[in-house]
């Protein structure tokens, strides 16, 4: 089964701007499933869960548990992607004003 958790705080990276979104794991009572995926809707962070084993009641404690190899991974992306942005943003700046960037 796999379903929508909403938490009050989260350690996850909701998926946005091409960034790939953080994954690993919601643990709680006699239950255990892995986040796949996480979106922010209206300023509220859903992570989807799909369940290993158990049942996650409405209301029950969950922990997160980052996976941190990916969230390195997700944040050299960001970066990479940040500085692309910028240095793109800089040649078309230069072209429109008629700068002589190295091109």
């Amino acid at each position: 089964d796999q379903g929508w958790v909403a938490v009050n705080r989260t350690c996850f990276y909701a998926w946005g701007a091409g960034v790939q979104v953080d994954r690993g794991l919601g643990v709680w009572g006699e239950g255990r499933g892995r986040i796949l995926d996480a979106r922010c809707v209206q300023d509220v962070v859903l992570h989807a869960l799909q369940l290993d084993h158990g049942f996650l009641r409405p209301g029950a404690s969950i922990d997160l548990l980052l996976d941190r190899r990916r969230r390195r991974e997700v944040e050299r992306q960001a970066t990479a992607a940040a500085a692309v942005t910028s240095l793109l943003d800089r040649w078309c700046q230069e072209g429109a004003s008629g700068g002589s960037g190295s091109r």
